[in-house]
Formats: C-alpha cells, sequence, structure tokens
C-alpha cells in the first residue's frame, strides 16, 4: 500500500472493473488526537462482524444502483478524493458455559463513518486499507486488525 501524507492507495482485486486502485484521504488531517492505521481488511472486517452495530448486508445483496453508486463515488477519476472509514475499537468479554469456563476476549469495530466504503473495499478484493482511529486506540486496532 503505498501512501502520501495526505493520500493513501488501496490496490484493488486485478480483476475488479473499471479500476485496480483507489484513492483515500484523512478526514480529520489536523487533529492530533487521530491517527491512521494500515488494516488488513479480513482481520479488520471479522472485528466489524464481531459487533452489535447496524450490519451491512452482504454487498451481493445490495441493488445494482447503491453497489455502482458506491463504485462511482470511489473511482480514482472521479471528481475529488473519498475519505477513509473513521473506526473505534472495543475489547468485549464473552462469557462461556454459563462463567464455567474463562470468558474469551475479542475485539469489536465499531464506525463513525466508512462502513460501507469497508464493506466495498472488501468485496473489491482489497488486502488492506487505511482506518482512521483515536490515538489512544492504535495499539488495540495493530493487535486485532494487522
Amino acid at each position: 500500500m503505498a501512501s502520501t501524507p495526505q493520500q493513501w492507495t488501496v490496490q484493488l482485486a486485478q480483476t475488479h472493473a473499471p479500476y485496480s486502485q483507489i484513492f483515500l484521504q484523512r478526514t480529520l488531517p489536523n487533529h492530533s488526537w487521530y491517527s491512521v492505521v494500515v488494516v488488513d481488511v479480513a482481520k479488520f472486517m471479522a472485528c466489524v462482524r464481531n459487533g452489535n452495530q447496524l450490519r451491512i448486508p452482504d454487498i451481493q445483496l445490495w441493488s445494482d444502483e447503491k453497489r455502482e453508486g458506491l463504485c462511482s463515488h470511489l473511482d480514482p477519476g472521479g471528481v475529488g478524493v473519498p475519505v477513509m472509514p473513521r473506526s473505534s475499537i472495543e475489547e468485549v468479554q464473552v462469557k462461556r458455559w454459563f462463567g464455567l469456563m474463562p470468558p474469551r476476549i475479542h475485539a469489536v469495530v465499531s464506525f463513525t463513518n466508512g462502513r460501507h466504503r469497508s464493506a466495498y473495499m472488501e468485496f473489491a478484493g482489497a488486502k488492506q486499507m487505511p482506518v482512521e482511529v483515536l490515538t489512544d486506540q492504535v495499539d488495540l486496532f495493530v493487535k486485532y486488525c494487522t
């Protein structure tokens, strides 16, 4: 994944038409309490699916208009550079066997913005993507999503 201080490039599958990469920029570039973490898309989306936040249907179930609209929005030949997803993460304990076994801890990712862009990048074959996160959550994102 190539990047500049202001823009990140996300490689998509070579079979993704009509383009094989997209460019993203930070939502809050001048705020020191936010950082960018380049995440593994599969691990990141697994953490998204761990949560109870509003579910995103599988992209194959989206209407053609919605899928094409997002594809057009992310098109590197379009007007402007879209912003990267902004997310937060927390560790959650899940009790097992009515509390008789030690709890299992897993990460849950939620979105401030960008859940549909994230789902589309997963669908389009991205292996890595940048995510803007609170600086105090960088370690958790690195632990669970890289």
